[in-house]
């Protein structure tokens, strides 16, 4: 994912709430943006979720992120 903001620093870290979901590869791309492989578990509680971003400077107040069900998959016809 690709999260945007201010004043964000080389090793930056992101976090988000409850369970099953593992942050990996944060990379900073710029002061203002970054980018976050998040992994969900299988069994991840679908539905609202915070995320926030901590630097050197302080951690940013917390943003909504919304887990999903996947789409249904077309396997043949």
């Amino acid at each position: 994912v690709t999260l945007t903001g201010t004043s964000f620093l080389p090793g930056a870290t992101v976090a988000v709430s409850g369970g099953g979901v593992t942050v990996q590869a944060v990379t900073v791309v710029s002061e203002t943006q970054l980018t976050a492989d998040l992994v969900l578990a299988a069994d991840a509680t679908l539905g609202a979720r915070s995320v926030s971003v901590t630097t050197s400077r302080g951690t940013t107040a917390a943003q909504p992120f919304t887990i999903l069900a996947p789409p249904p998959t077309l396997a043949a016809v």
